[in-house]
C-alpha cells in the first residue's frame, strides 16, 4: 500500500512539473516573446467539433497589425525613443507527433518602451504612464484577440538604467477609475519599496 501511495505521489509530482512553466522560460518569454515556427498556426480556434486531440502548449504569437497601430496611437509622446508591441498569449495544440495544429489566444499583452531623461523624474514618468494608458484604451479587450483581459509592460529608458512595470489591464482601468493621475498612478501600478 505504502509503495503504490508513494508511486502515485511521485507519478502526480512529475505531472504537475510537467505542466508548471520553467521559470527561466517564463521571465525570459515576458521581454521576448519566441518566434513561433515557420509552420505555426493561425490565431483562430477551431470550432469544437473540428478540434482534434492535442497536447497544449504555453506559447505567444507577435500580432504586427496591432502593434503597428500601437505605435501610432502613442506617437505624440515627446520622447525620444518609443517602441511598442501586442503579443497574444495562449497556448499552441500540438498533434501526437509535436506539429502546431492551432494556437488559442487567450489574451493579448502590450508591451512599450520608452527613452526618457531621468528615472527619478516621477510625475513627468507618470505623465508618459497615463498617455500610454490613454492610447491602450483604444483598444478593448473584447476587440483585441483572446477573450481574457492581458498585461501591459511599461519599460522606462534612461543611460543605461530602466524602470519595469508590468500590470494587469484591469489593474490599470481600476486606478484610472478611482483618479488617479501622474505620480499617484505611477506609485500605484509601481510601487517601490
Amino acid at each position: 500500500m505504502l509503495r503504490k501511495s508513494l508511486l502515485l505521489s511521485l507519478l502526480l509530482a512529475l505531472l504537475l512539473a510537467a505542466c508548471a512553466p520553467a521559470a527561466s522560460a517564463t521571465s525570459r518569454a515576458i521581454e521576448e516573446p519566441e518566434q513561433p515556427p515557420a509552420n505555426a498556426p493561425a490565431l483562430e480556434t477551431p470550432p469544437p467539433e473540428e478540434t482534434p486531440p492535442c497536447a497544449f502548449v504555453w506559447a505567444r504569437r507577435e500580432l504586427p497589425e496591432l502593434s503597428a497601430q500601437l505605435e501610432e496611437a502613442l506617437q505624440g509622446l515627446d520622447v525620444p525613443r518609443l517602441t511598442a508591441r501586442a503579443v497574444a498569449y495562449g497556448e499552441d495544440c500540438l498533434d501526437e507527433d509535436g506539429n502546431p495544429v492551432y494556437f488559442a489566444t487567450r489574451q493579448t499583452d502590450f508591451y512599450v518602451m520608452l527613452e526618457v531623461e531621468s528615472l527619478q523624474d516621477e510625475a513627468r514618468l507618470g505623465d508618459l504612464l497615463e498617455r500610454v494608458l490613454t492610447a491602450l484604451g483604444r483598444f478593448p479587450t473584447d476587440q483585441t484577440p483572446g477573450p481574457n483581459p492581458g498585461y501591459v509592460s511599461i519599460t522606462f529608458q534612461a543611460t543605461g538604467e530602466a524602470r519595469q512595470l508590468r500590470f494587469a489591464i484591469t489593474q490599470a482601468e481600476q486606478a484610472l477609475r478611482e483618479g488617479l493621475r501622474g505620480a499617484d498612478l505611477l506609485r500605484a501600478l509601481h510601487p517601490t519599496p
